[in-house]
């Protein structure tokens, strides 16, 4: 700026990334452009397929829904 050029500034906010992640696409892109194969390819599948999880209000618990997107944190 001091000395007349452009300057510019992008912010991202990222602190739902992880909720949107789809498993499928993740695996494909982890095997595809980061050459993850054979055992750890199967571990990362193990950990993100057949998980559900229920929602609990006042004592009544919803359904079991399958997750097909998202990545666990903490």
């Amino acid at each position: 700026m001091d000395n007349g050029e452009i300057t510019g500034l992008i912010s991202v906010d990222i602190r739902k990334a992880f909720d949107s992640i789809d498993h499928k696409i993740l695996l494909r892109k982890m095997q595809d452009q980061f050459g993850v194969q054979d055992f750890e390819l199967k571990w990362f599948q193990s950990y993100l397929t057949k998980r559900s999880q229920v929602c609990v209000v006042d004592g009544h618990t919803s359904l079991a829904k399958e997750i097909v997107c998202g990545f666990l944190q903490g």
